[in-house]
């Protein structure tokens, strides 16, 4: 996604990329989680 006001900027300087953020590493890869029980498949 570019900037509105900014459309040569890979992302606003207010909102860095995932990348970027200083997050833990989940425990659990994205994709990898069991399926809940509770919500039905996609």
């Amino acid at each position: 996604m570019t900037d509105p006001q900014n459309p040569e900027a890979p992302h606003s300087p207010g909102t860095p990329d995932l990348d970027d953020l200083d997050t833990p590493e989940p425990e659990v890869p994205v994709g990898d989680t069991p399926q809940d029980p509770s919500e039905p498949p996609d």
